[in-house]
């Protein structure tokens, strides 16, 4: 009875092993990955790309800062401010007071 257990319990956590070949969450898998080129073929191949997309606006800029009324419109992109919380962490105290 003891042989059986063993072997099943074997059995159990190997095929639970052995299933766990399906990439999660990993940031190196990425399209854009030129040090691993596999992991960016991985990537390409199994569509795996997160990338952010920022949005573009048609700003008019002054191309001549001696001529300000010759003004150029171009496509500039807004990059989101995040927010920074205060926060009672400090080094002698890493969770807070």
């Amino acid at each position: 009875m003891k042989r059986v257990l063993i072997m099943s319990f074997l059995l159990v956590s190997a095929h639970v092993a052995f299933c766990q070949h399906e990439v999660k969450n990993d940031p190196t898998y990425s399209v854009n990955n030129y040090k691993h080129p596999n992991k960016a073929a991985y990537a390409r191949e199994h569509n795996l790309d997160n990338s952010v997309f920022l949005p573009s606006a048609t700003v008019s800029l002054t191309a001549n800062y001696k001529q300000p009324y010759s003004k150029i419109e171009t496509n500039a992109t807004a990059i989101p401010a995040k927010r920074v919380e205060k926060t009672t962490k400090s080094y002698k105290h890493p969770q807070g007071l």
